[in-house]
């Protein structure tokens, strides 16, 4: 699922994934708009005939045209005697908007053997990871098929997001191999216990989440999301913290939760 949502992530908001030019669409990259209605400057046509060697992830320079005129100078200017083509620069200039991520340590293990003596470091983990782009954006965590509802990212008294998702992690089984589902010789019951995320920026405090919901374009659902420097365009080192909330009584066994990192353009 992780796989899939980052998948989606870079296909729906960041324009880096697109199909090649031969199939222009006005919906599509600054390349793929390249000749149709939607191309913003109609003075120069980007497509040649190798174009199908070209996407929109690539850096080049095409050049086509010419242009002769011949004129003879007469007293109140020239004298035009023949043209074909023409001679104006026309000077068009694609850039794409582009996001560029790394992440690591994002494959989290505790493991408490005694809750009643966790400490706020037992507890906590750290997911380092930078990322570069020239236009700004929102870094959000993705609940889709999480089975996390609206209802379940908890708010403070003031109707703002803590990054609390409340019974986050989800019982999969006891020591004695039981689930909520699978039972022999008796029953255990769900169990669950709420988890809390928070981003830094290039070293600075921790931040709560700034909203909820859609990215940009409506690719992705059910998300936390955190504006970063206010928008700003630029390279920066994020670290999230991840926080298990769970009780000194928490019932025994494995949970787990499989939420997916992903980014929106600010548009």
């Amino acid at each position: 699922m992780r796989r899939t949502m980052q998948t989606l992530a870079l296909l729906g908001l960041t324009a880096l994934l697109c199909s090649v030019a031969s199939a222009q669409d006005v919906n599509g990259t600054l390349w793929d708009q390249e000749g149709t209605t939607a191309d913003g400057y109609d003075g120069v046509d980007g497509r040649f005939e190798d174009d199908e060697t070209r996407d929109s992830t690539q850096n080049w320079v095409h050049q086509y045209g010419d242009g002769s005129w011949t004129g003879i100078y007469k007293k109140n200017g020239w004298l035009p005697v023949s043209a074909s083509g023409d001679s104006t620069i026309d000077i068009e200039c694609d850039i794409e908007m582009y996001y560029t991520e790394t992440f690591e340590n994002n494959k989290i293990y505790f493991h408490i053997g005694n809750p009643t003596t966790a400490t706020d470091a037992d507890r906590t983990a750290y997911v380092t990871g930078s990322f570069t782009s020239n236009n700004g954006q929102y870094i959000g965590i993705s609940f889709a098929n999480t089975g996390k509802l609206a209802d379940d990212i908890l708010k403070d008294e003031a109707g703002n997001y803590t990054g609390e998702v409340r019974n986050a992690m989800v019982l999969k089984k006891d020591v004695l191999g039981r689930t909520p589902t699978t039972v022999v010789g008796g029953t255990i019951a769900p169990d669950a216990f709420n988890t809390k995320f928070s981003l830094s920026w290039n070293g600075g405090p921790f931040q709560p989440p700034a909203n909820y919901g859609v990215g940009a374009s409506g690719t992705i659902q059910d998300t936390l999301w955190w504006l970063v420097d206010g928008g700003g365009k630029g390279s920066y080192n994020l670290q999230y913290k991840v926080e298990m909330l769970f009780e000194t009584t928490q019932s025994d066994g494995t949970y787990g939760f499989d939420p997916a990192i992903v980014a929106a353009p600010v548009l």
